[in-house]
């Protein structure tokens, strides 16, 4: 999912970069793009999820409509299930859906908790975003695995900043040696750091670290799913905004 908004920025900068401003235009050139994406990677519902999202955000701006982040979460998992039912006792799928769901509605919350000055800062952002991931993650954690380890939250403040800067570079290297072959050697050289962060998480992962362990059901995730909405901007949100 984060490859395919890096994918979607990349392709809306250049677009305008090269003047084409049309939303029409930046609409199909970047369905064109994503969607043979999302068959490169077998229509992973994450892939799929953020592929919908994008494209559902880039048609309401062409067609002049308004849209919100939740709502096109919702259309986005209705879709989906339509096409493929079954998704829904799919676990990544679910975590999929559930890890967005926790960055629309408690990473601003999270984050106007911590002191003013250092709201700004990019750390801030970071572990607000990282945190509001696994709490909204949490039920489908303890119902698939019967439980969840703290260390997540380290392992994704070393993760997220890294894929985030290295794989637009990524992606251009990999453009290059599609018209150039004879320069393979630089996605070896480009992929190495990648390479070394998999193996950091590995580490992580295997060290003794505390774990919640809790046996729930659906009605669990439910309710919890429920208060986290609760919580969110939504809930605290003016009445106009909520309209």
């Amino acid at each position: 999912g984060l490859h395919v908004g890096i994918i979607a920025a990349s392709l809306l900068w250049l677009l305008k970069k090269v003047k084409i401003k049309k939303n029409i235009a930046q609409f199909i050139i970047v369905a064109c793009v994503l969607i043979p994406f999302c068959a490169l990677c077998g229509f992973s519902s994450s892939t799929v999820r953020a592929t919908v999202m994008t494209l559902i955000v880039l048609l309401a701006k062409t067609l002049m409509y308004r849209s919100d982040s939740i709502s096109n979460l919702s259309l986005a998992g209705c879709g989906i299930l339509l096409i493929n039912p079954l998704y829904l006792f799919d676990v990544g799928f679910l975590m999929s859906f559930l890890a967005v769901y926790g960055l629309i509605t408690l990473s601003n919350p999270l984050q106007n908790l911590l002191p003013k000055r250092f709201r700004k800062a990019r750390i801030a952002s970071l572990l607000s975003a990282t945190t509001s991931v696994n709490i909204s993650l949490l039920p489908i954690m303890l119902l698939a695995f019967g439980g969840q380890t703290l260390l997540s939250v380290i392992a994704n403040l070393i993760v997220i900043p890294i894929v985030s800067v290295l794989f637009p570079i990524y992606l251009v290297v990999m453009i290059i040696v599609c018209i150039l072959p004879f320069a393979g050697i630089l996605l070896t050289i480009v992929g190495a750091p990648f390479t070394l962060m998999i193996a950091i998480v590995g580490k992580l992962g295997a060290l003794h670290s505390p774990v919640i362990y809790f046996k729930s059901g659906a009605t669990f995730v439910i309710i919890f799913i429920l208060l986290t909405l609760f919580l969110s901007k939504y809930f605290f949100a003016d009445s106009k905004f909520k309209k």
